[in-house]
């Protein structure tokens, strides 16, 4: 059996492969960029989570949880300066037996927070806390629409997903009680 010679593709079949190859890699963008969405918000959720579980453990050796001040943690310096923790580089420790494991060391930050875009926003009463972040899909189930309507800046964008150490507070907990017992008074 004898083999032709292949002579090619002509102009219409080049073109319906570009158009399919086209469609192929938008559609792909397009999933890409969904991907890094849910992946980010992913990170968001388990950050405060993980935020959560390192304030319930202080909670439990100081019997309060830390001040806030400027949507921060109010728990780092030294014992008589203290200032806010920064997310991503201070970690929530001891401040008076830096040799006593860190409760989370660093606090992460929003994967954003760089681009400054989002960041993570802390408030406290030293009794109870809420932390706040922006998720980038509307449509994620944990999507708070109470917490987007309380227009609370988490950098910039509107915070709407909460981690909260009780889920009966109503609206946004005041910083300015929370300053006037910052330090607590010792470990159990």
């Amino acid at each position: 059996m004898r083999k032709l010679p292949f002579k090619g593709f002509d102009n219409r079949e080049l073109r319906f492969i570009v158009g399919v190859l086209l469609v192929v890699g938008l559609a792909s963008i397009f999933n890409f960029e969904r991907a890094y969405v849910r992946s980010r918000d992913v990170q968001r959720k388990n950050d405060l989570k993980h935020i959560a579980t390192a304030l319930a453990s202080y909670a439990y050796d100081f019997g309060s949880y830390p001040a806030s001040r400027d949507g921060k943690i109010l728990a780092c310096g030294i014992p008589e300066q203290l200032r806010p923790c920064e997310w991503g580089a201070d970690g929530l420790r001891d401040i008076s037996d830096l040799s006593y494991p860190a409760y989370t060391d660093p606090l992460p930050n929003d994967p954003q927070q760089s681009e400054e875009k989002a960041r993570y926003i802390y408030k406290s009463n030293t009794q109870n806390f809420q932390l706040f972040a922006s998720l980038e899909n509307k449509m994620d189930d944990e999507y708070n629409r109470k917490v987007a309507d309380l227009q609370l800046p988490c950098m910039g964008r509107i915070c709407n997903f909460m981690v909260t150490s009780n889920s009966a507070i109503v609206g946004v907990l005041d910083e300015k009680s929370a300053t006037e017992s910052v330090l607590p008074n010792g470990k159990k």
